[in-house]
């Protein structure tokens, strides 16, 4: 597959070299098979493959076990609750999509239909289709924050099976950044110097270098004061349409099917 290794190095990131051989592999694979095609290779490879482009493992990662038990504690007791997942790096640059669960069967349509209702246009809400998205994976076009992302696993959505909500929904909120290439670029130098480069090479504790730690911050997070207000400001308002439903209006939260 495309995620092993052809778009992943197999030593520390050589300036110039890598970045040339990662733009002729990254246009031809482009060509041949499509933008679709790829990023679901490389987005689903995190979960199936050891040797992808970014690996999740094979267990549950230390942040969400010690996050867990304090949400069953904290927040169980709830009739109805709304879990936002802010992300950036996919999407229109500084317009937020809005993703439903990907995965959930005959959930997906009510909770695509909540998504709508809870955070859909209206008065002081921004506008659908310029400030931000609704994705609906059902109809995601290659261009699309959720495409490709039919295989993948682990999201924050299954939060949900363990806090027994009798009402409960899940959203991630996809802030973009730069084009889908340049983001796959800083995820392959990232990697790169995690896995060949640094004090770990000779038997060190610290793990990679400054440079992948730069270019993974550099397609995650702009250093633009107007892309930074303005995730702040759609985050914002994400948080207040759901407290603001769960408060005046929770019918609107979907069921649970499970």
């Amino acid at each position: 597959p495309l995620s092993r290794p052809y778009l992943a190095a197999l030593q520390a990131w050589t300036p110039l070299f890598d970045d040339a051989r990662f733009a002729l592999r990254a246009v031809y694979a482009i060509c041949l098979l499509g933008t679709g095609k790829v990023k679901r290779a490389l987005v689903s490879g995190q979960y199936h493959a050891a040797s992808s482009l970014f690996y999740g493992g094979s267990s549950l990662a230390p942040s969400h076990a010690l996050l867990l038990p304090l949400l069953q504690r904290e927040a169980a007791p709830a009739s109805a609750g709304i879990l936002i997942d802010v992300h950036t790096g996919l999407g229109p640059r500084g317009v937020d999509s809005l993703l439903p669960p990907l995965n959930d069967g005959a959930a997906q349509a009510s909770h695509l239909a909540a998504t709508h209702s809870i955070f859909g246009e209206g008065e002081g809400e921004g506008v659908l289709g310029t400030d931000f998205l609704i994705d609906d994976p059902a109809e995601a076009d290659s261009g699309a924050a959720s495409s490709g992302y039919d295989l993948a696993r682990g999201s924050t959505s299954g939060y949900l099976l363990h806090l027994g909500w009798p009402r409960g929904m899940s959203i991630t909120q996809e802030f973009g950044t730069v084009p889908g290439p340049l983001v796959l670029r800083g995820l392959a130098i990232e990697r790169a110097e995690w896995l060949h480069a640094g004090p770990q090479a000779s038997g060190g504790g610290c793990r990679g270098t400054a440079r992948g730690a730069h270019a993974a911050r550099g397609v995650f997070f702009l250093r633009s004061a107007s892309w930074q207000r303005r995730v702040v400001r759609r985050g914002v308002r994400l948080a207040e349409q759901a407290v603001r439903a769960l408060a005046e209006a929770p019918e609107k939260v979907p069921l649970r099917t499970d």
